[in-house]
């Protein structure tokens, strides 16, 4: 028997009712916007915001490790380093 979370919001409408608010005519699909949380400022923001953004790279050694983050601002270029050590990432940089 499945025990409910007690944690749980109580939500009235279902699932199916929900996703038909999302559905877009036009193109006959669902619609969501994937968000993620900023660590830096707390809010949601639009997954897609950074997609296609020609002002940040990043970088990864031949282990298929994240090793910097690059963002140009204005042409001042900033550089955040992530360190890995026996692939577990131990310590991620100020922006430089």
């Amino acid at each position: 028997m499945a025990v409910k979370n007690p944690t749980a919001r109580d939500i009235k409408k279902t699932q199916a009712y929900m996703e038909s608010l999302s559905f877009d005519p036009d193109y006959e699909v669902l619609t969501r916007i994937p968000l993620t949380l900023n660590p830096v400022s707390g809010n949601l923001e639009r997954t897609t915001a950074i997609q296609g953004n020609q002002s940040m790279t990043l970088a990864y050694d031949g282990s298929g490790q994240l090793t910097t983050l690059t963002k140009t601002i204005d042409g001042t270029v900033y550089t955040k380093t992530f360190t890995w050590d026996t692939g577990r990432l131990v310590s991620v940089s100020t922006w430089a």
